[in-house]
C-alpha cells in the first residue's frame, strides 16, 4: 500500500520547488525592467507639476548645474541633471519657476515603454499607440515627433529638404516623409 505521507511531501515539494522558480523568474524580469522610466508624468527623479528642485550642486545624487533659459519674452528656471551617459533638463514654469513645467532628456539611460531611447531609431515608435503628429521646428533644426503626449526630437535632416517648406519658425509635416533609421536625439515630456 503506497505511504500517504510521503506522497504528500513529495507534492509539497514539487509546489516549494515551482514556487521557488517561480519566484526565481520573477526576479530576472525585474532586475531586467529599467529602474528609470520615462513616462507620460515625468521620471522618478522629476515630475510635472511637483516643486522644482532648488539649485545645488547635486540632485537625487547626480552632479548639477542651475541656469535660466530666456527665450521669446519669457524667461525660466532649469536644472541640467549629469547623468553617465548624457544630460536630463528639468524646466521650471513662466510664473517663477516654482514648479516643473517640461522635462528634456538628452541620454539613453532612460527608457520608455521598456525600449525606446535617446539612441533609438524613428522604427521603434511604430510599435506606440497612436497617430503620429510631426512639427519641423526650423529654429531648433529639428523634427518634433509627437505620439501618446510624449515628443521625441531628431535631426532635421530625417525630413527630406522639400518638406521643410520656406522660411517659417514651425511647419506641420507629413510623418509618412520622414526618415525611419533617424535616431531620436532627445525625449520631451511636459
Amino acid at each position: 500500500m503506497p505511504d500517504k505521507q510521503n506522497d504528500a511531501t513529495r507534492l509539497c515539494e514539487l509546489s516549494l520547488t515551482q514556487c521557488i522558480s517561480i519566484l526565481l523568474c520573477c526576479c530576472a524580469i525585474y532586475s531586467c525592467t529599467p529602474k528609470q522610466a520615462i513616462t507620460p508624468k515625468g521620471i522618478k527623479i522629476a515630475r510635472l507639476g511637483k516643486k522644482m528642485p532648488a539649485p545645488a550642486s547635486t540632485y537625487a545624487g547626480f552632479a548639477t548645474r542651475d541656469s535660466l533659459i530666456t527665450e521669446a519674452g519669457f524667461e525660466w528656471p532649469v536644472l541640467r541633471v549629469e547623468m553617465q551617459e548624457g544630460h536630463v533638463w528639468i524646466e521650471g514654469d513662466f510664473a517663477g519657476g516654482a514648479s516643473i513645467n517640461r522635462l528634456r532628456i538628452e541620454t539613453p539611460e532612460l527608457v520608455y515603454k521598456r525600449k525606446i531611447r535617446v539612441g533609438s531609431s524613428l522604427t521603434a515608435l511604430q510599435a506606440l499607440r497612436g497617430e503620429w503628429q510631426a512639427l519641423y521646428l526650423r529654429s531648433y533644426r529639428s523634427v518634433d515627433i509627437e505620439v501618446g503626449g510624449i515628443h521625441f526630437l531628431v535631426d532635421e535632416e530625417a525630413l527630406p529638404q522639400a518638406a521643410r517648406g520656406g522660411k517659417e519658425a514651425a511647419i506641420v509635416v507629413d510623418p509618412t516623409l520622414l526618415n525611419l533609421n533617424a535616431k531620436i536625439k532627445s525625449i520631451v515630456v511636459f
